[in-house]
This record gives C-alpha cells, sequence and structure tokens, in this order.
C-alpha cells in the first residue's frame, strides 16, 4: 500500500496540531497550578507552612478521608490544639538547655581549631546566624555551633 503525498502532508499537519494543543493546554494547566499556588501564600513553593496551616490541612485531610461528622472535626481540633499547647511548652522549657549544649559544642570546636581555622569557624557561625535571621529560623533547636 503506497500513501500519497497529501496523505503524508496531512499526517504531519495533524501531528503539528496535536503537538500545538497539547502545549497549550500543557501551559494553562501550569499556569493554573502556579496561580493556585500564589494565592495560598506559598510564592516559592518552598515555604513551610505555619502550625496553623499544617492544622487546618490536616483536619481537612482527616475530615475528607475519615469522613468525619462536624463534631468530631470540632473535638479534633481541640486535640490538635491541645497537643500543638504542650508541643509549644515542651520546646520553651528545652530551649535553655538546648542553647547549653549548643554552646557547650561550640567552645569545644574553637578548643580542638588552630588559630586560623578558629578564625574561618567565627566567620562561619556568623554566617549562619546571619542566615537563621533573614530566614526568620531563629528558634530550631540547635546550638550555634551546627551548621
Amino acid at each position: 500500500m503506497k500513501i500519497s503525498r497529501a496523505a503524508i502532508a496531512l499526517y504531519m499537519a495533524l501531528v503539528l496540531v496535536s503537538g500545538a494543543a497539547l502545549g497549550v493546554f500543557g501551559q494553562r494547566y501550569y499556569e493554573s497550578i502556579t496561580t493556585e499556588t500564589k494565592q495560598k501564600g506559598n510564592k516559592g513553593g518552598n515555604r513551610r507552612p505555619t502550625p496553623e496551616e499544617f492544622q487546618r490541612g490536616a483536619i481537612s485531610y482527616m475530615h475528607k478521608r475519615l469522613n468525619l461528622n462536624d463534631e468530631q472535626v470540632t473535638k479534633l481540633g481541640v486535640i490538635m490544639d491541645g497537643a500543638r499547647a504542650a508541643m509549644d511548652d515542651v520546646m520553651r522549657r528545652t530551649m535553655p538547655e538546648q542553647a547549653a549544649i549548643g554552646a557547650e559544642q561550640t567552645e569545644k570546636i574553637r578548643a580542638l581549631l588552630t588559630t586560623d581555622q578558629r578564625a574561618e569557624y567565627e566567620k562561619m557561625l556568623k554566617e549562619r546566624e546571619e542566615r537563621m535571621k533573614n530566614k526568620g529560623k531563629g528558634k530550631r533547636p540547635g546550638g550555634p555551633g551546627m551548621p
């Protein structure tokens, strides 16, 4: 069976049009996803959710997945609020101890290093401190000697 030039041209045009249509729909889909992400406040796509956002998402997921009624959703929120408050309390109580461990680690590292290494280490610590200030992650556990 021989295919005519007209049929080949028609097939090629069909492939071209299909590719163009796929490109258009793919672009629209991509834009809808990125627009939705920006509207939710996650502009970079890598921002961690706040504890409140995380809790709302968890409750929503459990509501749908477990088919919870309104009373159960309310009680779940109360349970999660209590757990978060308890975790915050534990963090507040242990932060001084964590800071002391970190400071001890830093002093031991300083004692280990030569004078030149110590100067570079101090520079590393200052850079880390700046990164933490800029990113707002100063509340994370760990001492100043930890990268």
